[in-house]
């Protein structure tokens, strides 16, 4: 887009300067805000089966207890009540590997969390880069000078953007908790 632009022109070249930050910053800020939501879902998520798990787990685990307190009190172990404490194992069993899944998603919100701090940085490099300058431009003094300053800037801006594009959009494949392939054990 450069070639659109008069070398010369003071006034285009700036416009298109601040039109290369608006557009990385504008970037930039959408990517971190796809992240924390991505994040706050998943947060909220994982919350919710961790309380469900924990629930189930205390429900599954009273049963068992009723179950066995008979028992204790002398009642026979008939084959119905064994199969009644071995389904309610069962049953604990996967409430213990749901709320172990929940709390997995520690890694899915780190790598959110961590893309989301790059894109800080990112957008703190591109606004870094109008400060890295130290020409300063006297009021007086040619459009020339201006011009190199700005051209200056652009070289930078576009070697961050480079930088910036080659780690991207890496997304997180797990958009949902129960997403994804996850082992427990």
């Amino acid at each position: 887009s450069n070639a659109l632009i008069a070398p010369n022109n003071l006034a285009a070249r700036l416009v298109h300067l601040l039109t290369i930050v608006s557009k990385q910053g504008d970037l930039h800020l959408t990517e971190i805000d796809a992240d924390l939501q991505q994040t706050t879902d998943l947060l909220h998520q994982a919350i919710d089966k961790l309380g469900r798990g924990f629930i189930g787990i205390h429900e599954s685990v009273a049963a068992q207890r009723v179950a066995l307190a008979a028992v204790a009190d002398g009642a026979p172990m008939s084959p119905q009540l064994r199969a009644e404490i071995t389904r309610l194992q069962q049953i604990t069993d996967g409430h213990i590997n749901a709320a172990v899944t929940a709390l997995q998603f520690q890694d899915m919100t780190s790598q959110l969390i961590g893309r989301a701090v790059g894109h800080v940085i990112g957008l703190r490099e591109v606004l870094g880069a109008l400060g890295k300058h130290d020409l300063v431009l006297d009021t007086d003094s040619p459009d020339g000078a201006a011009l190199a300053l700005l051209e200056s800037v652009n070289t930078t801006l576009n070697q961050t953007s480079v930088r910036q594009g080659t780690v991207a959009r890496k997304a997180v494949a797990q958009t949902h908790m129960e997403s994804g392939d996850i082992e427990l054990f």
